[in-house]
């Protein structure tokens, strides 16, 4: 099938394929949820299991918020030293633009294959 486009029957086979794996993953998440709340029920520490979650969570929030924040601090003073060395980015932009050009004149598209396999993982 090379240098062919997949057909429209090919393509449906392919995304319904997809669409099976996802309600199987969906399906089985759902499952280890609800095991997993079987499981704390059965330890008998919910309170404290849920106290660990929210303190967890919440430390994990404002880490990444500093993050963010550290980051978009950074962003902004390299802005400022980009401003110094423009004509150096406008020289290599145009080298980009040149290259993304000569290399959609030479892209081939690539057919999708169906292998009509489907791996399980078994729980």
């Amino acid at each position: 099938m090379s240098g062919k486009k997949p057909t429209m029957m090919q393509v449906k086979n392919v995304i319904d394929n997809m669409l099976r794996h996802v309600a199987m993953i969906t399906d089985r998440l759902e499952k280890l949820d609800g095991l997993l709340d079987m499981y704390i029920d059965f330890k008998g520490d919910k309170d404290l299991f849920k106290g660990y979650v929210t303190k967890t969570i919440t430390t994990k929030i404002k880490e990444r918020e500093n993050a963010n924040k550290e980051k978009s601090g950074e962003l902004r003073k390299g802005s400022e030293t980009n401003r110094s060395t423009g004509n150096n980015k406008q020289a290599a932009n145009k080298r980009q633009e040149k290259n993304v050009k000569s290399n959609k004149s030479t892209k081939k598209s690539t057919p999708i294959k169906d292998s009509g396999e489907s791996g399980s993982i078994g729980l």
